[in-house]
């Protein structure tokens, strides 16, 4: 019944927020009002506040629904979730400090997830660039009020900006399976819009695996 009661209200903020932005959200460039089509019958919207005090922080609900081939709503598909970020970042003498944070919880299950980032890019020399990013992802109930199934991940990515090659180092852990994954990377632009990728996964173990992988992206 509790659970019920929260899910409830949840709901109501969710819908209040909704239409208070959107009223307000040509002139209050403070509010968030983000509306998305996930399929053909199915669609989300993204509300909340932006604030800036220092941290870059903002925070609201995600309210999402579908339909079938009818037009009818699907039963038990409405879906109400909050949703809060805040990023730091200071930058100094070529050096880049980031920190987010980012929380998202389902306000039916009170299941959600936690994630802790920190990035550090420097210049190292002339010609190399460096960047270190740490990254803890948390599991979480908010109403049994216990977090779980931690993954704890960091990479290092040393760029030369002038070949826009880079040579990237990455390793990862989980609660759920004590053993340490790496890989290894080379990154080339090639032709501005052309990336490739080598990539050797747990070069350190009998069962290495090796890839490549090309792509093209563009923007208009």
């Amino acid at each position: 019944m509790k659970q019920a009661r929260k899910v409830a209200q949840m709901a109501t903020l969710a819908l209040f927020v909704a239409n208070f932005s959107s009223s307000t959200v040509a002139q209050e460039r403070a509010y968030v009002w983000v509306p998305s089509k996930l399929n053909d019958s199915a669609y989300k919207v993204r509300s909340g506040i932006n604030y800036q005090n220092g941290w870059q922080a903002s925070g609201g609900t995600d309210f999402s629904l579908a339909a079938d081939k009818h037009g009818k709503l699907v039963e038990n598909a409405a879906r109400v979730a909050v949703w809060g970020r805040a990023v730091d970042e200071a930058v100094e003498h070529g050096r880049t400090v980031r920190r987010e944070l980012d929380l998202n919880v389902d306000t039916r299950s009170g299941r959600g997830q936690i994630s802790i980032k920190r990035m550090r890019r420097w210049i190292a020399t002339e010609k190399l660039d460096v960047e270190v990013v740490r990254n803890l992802t948390l599991q979480c109930n908010s109403y049994e009020a216990y977090c779980h199934d931690a993954n704890a991940s960091q990479s290092v990515r040393l760029s030369v900006p002038e070949t826009k090659t880079a040579i990237v180092a990455r390793s990862s852990i989980s609660s759920n399976n004590t053993d340490v994954t790496n890989s290894l990377s080379i990154e080339q632009n090639a032709l501005q819009n052309v990336n490739l990728n080598l990539t050797l996964n747990n070069p350190a173990r009998d069962e290495r695996e090796a890839s490549a992988r090309a792509s093209y992206g563009w923007r208009w």
